[in-house]
């Protein structure tokens, strides 16, 4: 969750001065050109970072980075963050830039792109629903696939009678499009699962569930491990991660335990958005602490490692510029691996915007650094040799366009037009 949720939002004055902004130039593959001007999305946004230099190289300026920018009125929280047939997705919690909580954060907001700097909106999913058991509030967005289905896991909160009216734990919705989503009707986790925490729906500490982060168990194929945060039972006052197993479909999920390595012990206490993911043999833990350098990570051997096992206790903002550059605005990492690519995320809330770097990996201790997203150049597959697709050009009126298909030999061809959102436009 965002560490300071109820500060204002800075004025233009308040931390750097954001970079300059224009319109970018940009080579688009000609089947995705066509099926933008048919399906009426537009023109890019002129509302992205600077442009890059030709052929995707890399430049000096490292402030330059991927923005989403959410619709006016709204700032991004917690999101989950997703590649899926050449187009990148992020779902994101969406909270009202002035408004009170009873009237925000009650959808999942959802942007799509294909070169992580222009964003288009698309309708927002899982909204909030009277009289459900997560009829507040919906957080903290992580998904995962298994075969033709998408995992959408979440943080849900509700107003149960007699309680602590932001009473919060697990829920799933499903969706084979990534556009319709079907909730699971009942929690999946919660405190009252794990025999170490303290679960109280009397109690603001009994309440503290939320934050899920699922990803593939590396020990049990087909299984997944779902990460969490939640208050201790012996460690009052905290706010530590946790760990369960489970098949990767709704319940039951198995207590594996806390990691103590997050406790006030090992200098942190209050933990929220945990991360992991793997390189070279390192599994890297990032959370969000409450402290004036909010992002730490870890790193250890395994991802369910014993605390002795998880070294150091780093910041991010001595990997991401330190003093150079504003970081510690930033909350709730992620992580994505795409095209060949290692991408990291993360909400700014200096401009309210969910940005992307990508990762430049080191040797440790100097484990990473970041820069510019690049995905130009990247094919998500080669053609078959001999077949072609080529723009030719576009009507003067309306939403015409001429193209030419190449055949290795004379035959039947049959060409098929999706727009970003990878919804069939034209066949």
């Amino acid at each position: 969750m965002d560490p300071d949720p109820d500060r204002a939002p800075p004025t233009p004055l308040e931390g750097p001065t954001p970079p300059a902004r224009a319109r970018c130039a940009r080579t688009v593959p000609a089947a995705l050109a066509l099926a933008l001007v048919l399906a009426g999305t537009g023109a890019p946004r002129a509302d992205g970072p600077p442009p890059r230099p030709a052929g995707g190289a890399r430049v000096a300026d490292s402030t330059m980075r991927g923005a989403m920018v959410p619709p006016s009125g709204y700032r991004p929280k917690e999101f989950a963050f997703i590649y899926e047939q050449g187009v990148f997705h992020l779902f994101y919690m969406r909270h009202k830039t002035f408004s009170t909580d009873d009237a925000t954060e009650k959808e999942i907001g959802h942007a799509v792109s294909t070169d992580l700097y222009h964003w288009t909106q698309l309708d927002s999913v899982l909204h909030v629903e009277p009289g459900t058991w997560d009829s507040s509030h919906v957080w903290a967005p992580t998904m995962m696939k298994r075969g033709d289905t998408w995992y959408l896991y979440y943080a849900g909160v509700g107003n149960v009678p007699y309680a602590w009216p932001w009473y919060q734990r697990i829920g799933v919705a499903t969706s084979t499009d990534l556009m319709t989503w079907t909730r699971y009707g009942t929690p999946v986790y919660g405190g009252a699962q794990v025999p170490w925490a303290f679960a109280d729906s009397s109690q603001f500490d009994g309440a503290q569930f939320r934050d899920p982060f699922v990803m593939d168990d590396p020990d049990h194929p087909g299984q997944w491990l779902l990460y969490y945060v939640t208050e201790p039972a012996a460690a009052r006052g905290q706010l530590i991660v946790g760990a369960a197993r489970g098949d990767g479909a709704f319940e039951p999920w198995t207590d594996v335990g806390p990691l103590w390595c997050t406790d006030a012990a090992h200098y942190w206490g209050w933990c929220e958005s945990p991360l992991l993911f793997e390189h070279a043999g390192l599994w890297y833990l990032f959370v969000t602490t409450p402290s004036s350098h909010p992002v730490y990570f870890r790193v250890a051997p395994h991802p369910l490692a014993d605390s002795t096992l998880w070294s150091g206790s780093y910041r991010l903002y001595d990997y991401a510029g330190g003093a150079s550059r504003n970081s510690d605005t930033w909350y709730a990492t992620e992580f994505l691996s795409a095209k060949g690519r290692d991408y990291f995320a993360y909400v700014d809330s200096d401009y309210n915007i969910i940005a992307i770097e990508e990762l430049a990996w080191g040797t440790p201790p100097n484990f990473f650094s970041l820069g510019p997203p690049i995905v130009d150049g990247v094919s998500e597959r080669a053609p078959a040799p001999g077949i072609g697709l080529r723009l030719v050009g576009r009507a003067r009126r309306g939403a015409g366009a001429l193209f030419a298909v190449t055949l290795p030999e004379p035959g039947e061809a049959r060409l098929e037009l999706f727009d970003v959102a990878g919804r069939r436009v034209r066949t």
